[in-house]
């Protein structure tokens, strides 16, 4: 059941991350989820780690908008 759970958060936050990368903007708060979800969950793939990675890179360096919503 740990696994099902696992598996559904990684499909939702690859959803977030591929709706990030096509707006080319991230609230605070998925910023902040997304740090989250790097802490707490072991089981992210490497891909989905990169393209997490991407997002802190891309906000750093001002590719993608910081927004507040």
């Amino acid at each position: 059941m740990y696994a099902q759970v696992q598996e559904q958060s990684n499909v939702i936050i690859n959803q977030l991350v591929k709706r990030i990368m096509k707006s080319g903007k991230v609230s605070r708060q998925e910023y902040s989820l997304l740090t989250s979800s790097l802490l707490v969950n072991a089981y992210i793939n490497a891909e989905l780690r990169t393209e997490i990675d991407c997002i802190f890179d891309f906000t750093q360096t001002g590719r993608l908008q910081l927004i507040d919503r």
